[in-house]
């Protein structure tokens, strides 16, 4: 009876892959008339992509080199036969942006004391992002290749500099500072929208290789409720900067590279490169009961984001079990973009807000944490101690920094020595001055 049933398993899993079947999508070349199940039949459109119910082992390729201004609705697998998202032919990385390029003299129209504006009419297309809150416009100056964040503020008062900008979503008009129509100064002008590229709610089964998510001003890839799932060999660049909401007449702004929300479990994000991350690179975050369990983040490298990596499960009933964050690179963490425009600044590589979870199970191990702005770990509660933390190699630029207060937990500020002495962590790891 064994051999029957196991003869009856794997015939099914060969069975389901038979049936799987391979899609294509290409921006330039593609049309969503047409199968899309060979690259000469390929679809345009992510949209297409979308609206098309795939089956479990199904394969969605996107043409290498080319872009797409929409979110990606990631779909379900299953066990054996996941879903996946990647990539097919030479060149590029596939490139999904929230985006609206303002790069164009005849958008924009002058109101006077250096102040120009530009409507929603002028540039929204079928094929752009709703026009909602622009969380940062991403330049590059004539003449350059370094790219430069514009200055969000929230009144036309407040617009005194080059590139200062300010959104007002009430009557949907965009005004930008410049000293001459902007399209004249900058050859990249890319207005972040307030939408998720990558959308994983209560996705399982998902493989997401091999893609870049960048300027949105929300978050790279999110989703609550996801369980077996991998996100591997992509790039989130430029993420964040909308407004989340205002409190005390104090505005909060958003934006994480990948963000597990609530519940998720057996997740794996590996081999994925982070940079110029409003927030933070990597997340698991959420309020409400939750159980989150075997998460892997690993071989990862992030750079000049405002954290690496941050935690947070508010909710007493909530479980952390066997979460990982190792081989990870973490360098420049609060030397990002996002920094001197945050009222909360953290800078730091590794962040955890309210921990009321009745389980508390993490592990740091085997990183590189190369350089914070203000501290290698930040931890706004007293759960410090009973995390798990060794063989990880700490840098920091700066004299005699052996002897800074880098390490915050609860009240406590703490040097090198005096935090592993207290915690007992990182006992066979590493502190450097450079």
């Amino acid at each position: 009876m064994k051999k029957i049933f196991l003869l009856g398993t794997l015939t099914l899993f060969f069975v389901g892959f038979l049936f799987a079947e391979n899609y294509y999508v290409d921006a330039v070349n593609g049309s969503d008339s047409r199968l899309g199940t060979s690259p000469e039949e390929a679809w345009k459109t992510v949209d297409k992509v979308n609206g098309t119910t795939f089956s479990p082992g199904d394969v969605i390729h996107f043409r290498a080199g080319q872009v797409w201004r929409e979110s990606l609705r990631c779909r379900s697998g299953a066990e054996n036969m996941p879903l996946t998202y990647t990539s097919y032919g030479g060149g590029a990385k596939p490139l999904f942006l929230a985006s609206i390029d303002l790069c164009f003299e005849n958008f924009w129209l002058y109101k006077g004391d250096n102040i120009w504006c530009v409507t929603p009419a002028s540039f929204s297309t079928g094929r752009t992002p709703d026009y909602t809150d622009v969380g940062n416009i991403i330049l590059t100056k004539r003449g350059n290749t370094e790219k430069m964040a514009a200055w969000k503020r929230w009144s036309i008062k407040e617009l005194t500099q080059q590139a200062d900008f300010y959104h007002d979503t009430e009557n949907d008009l965009l005004y930008f500072y410049s000293e001459k129509n902007p399209a004249l100064l900058y050859s990249e002008m890319e207005a972040a929208m307030k939408h998720n590229i990558f959308l994983m709610h209560g996705c399982e089964y998902l493989i997401i290789d091999g893609l870049t998510a960048a300027y949105t001003g929300a978050h790279g890839a999110q989703g609550s409720n996801t369980r077996n799932s991998i996100i591997r060999n992509c790039d989130f660049l430029w993420i964040g900067g909308s407004h989340l909401y205002t409190r005390n007449e104090k505005p909060t702004r958003y934006g994480n590279g990948i963000e597990f929300w609530g519940e998720s479990r057996d997740n794996l994000v590996e081999s994925c490169y982070f940079e110029q991350i409003y927030d933070v690179a990597m997340t698991n975050q959420g309020p409400d009961p939750c159980l989150v369990r075997n998460i892997v983040w690993r071989n990862n490298k992030i750079y000049r984001c405002e954290q690496a990596y941050e935690f947070w499960l508010s909710n007493s009933e909530s479980r952390m079990q066997n979460v990982v964050f190792e081989n990870n690179e973490c360098i420049d963490s609060g030397f990002g973009w996002s920094h001197e425009q945050r009222p909360d600044k953290s800078g730091t590589h590794i962040l955890a807000y309210a921990m009321e979870s009745k389980e508390f199970d993490i592990h740091y191990r085997n990183n590189i944490f190369n350089n914070a702005r203000i501290a290698m770990i930040r931890y706004y509660n007293t759960r410090l101690p009973e995390a798990d933390l060794n063989n990880n190699t700490y840098i920091q630029k700066a004299e005699n920094c052996d002897k800074l207060p880098l390490f915050y937990w609860g009240n406590i500020r703490a040097t090198w020595e005096e935090y592993r002495e207290v915690t007992g962590n990182d006992k066979n790891s590493t502190f450097t001055c450079e």
